[in-house]
């Protein structure tokens, strides 16, 4: 697997101000931490969000987020695509990052 540098660094940009964020390559995607904590990462060509619990998961779901499918292996992670239009809007990317990192009202 691989990941797109173009949208990480978009994804790294829009999440400017909501803590200390970092990076790091992990088995062929690009994980990002706030704080330490890790919430996301980009994958293939997606930025996807972590959501550890069923209630956010639903919640990811519900809001047009789909589960991230690794090409080739049919592995159920706990991650989820961001649309286009979440990533594109910094307030509510931000909104989406903080419940991922258990933060934000759910």
């Amino acid at each position: 697997m691989a990941f797109s540098d173009s949208i990480a660094s978009f994804a790294i940009d829009q999440l400017d101000g909501l803590g200390h964020i970092r990076t790091k390559k992990m088995f062929g995607a690009l994980a990002f931490y706030c704080d330490d904590v890790l919430f996301g990462a980009v994958m293939d060509d997606a930025f996807t969000l972590k959501a550890k619990d069923e209630e956010l998961q639903k919640e990811f779901i519900g809001q047009g987020l789909t589960r991230h499918k690794l090409k080739g292996r049919d592995i159920k992670m706990p991650y989820f695509d961001v649309t286009p239009s979440i990533l594109e809007n910094r307030e509510e990317l931000k909104t989406w990052a903080l419940k991922s990192l258990g933060i934000g009202n759910k």
